[in-house]
């Protein structure tokens, strides 16, 4: 007997649970980026450099994970076209 695991309770809790995980490691590195950029960009060498491109690797690579793992929001039976 096939279980589906996405109509899962526990699937779907997880999936919120991550989401949120996810979302607070974005705002934490957009935090680390935005205070490399006021307060150290001109004083960078090339360590300096190499962390705030792996910053921004990671921003990205967070931010579609943050986006792909969204909730859904149910829809409205009233509204569907």
């Amino acid at each position: 007997m096939a279980v589906m695991i996405s109509s899962s309770p526990n699937f779907l809790n997880m999936k919120k649970i991550l989401f949120y995980i996810s979302l607070i490691i974005t705002i934490y590195i957009v935090y680390i980026i935005s205070n490399i950029f006021i307060y150290h960009f001109d004083k960078l060498n090339n360590f300096g450099l190499g962390f705030l491109i792996g910053e921004l690797v990671l921003l990205v690579i967070f931010s579609f994970l943050t986006y792909k793992i969204r909730p859904e929001k149910k829809k409205n039976q009233y509204f569907q076209s």
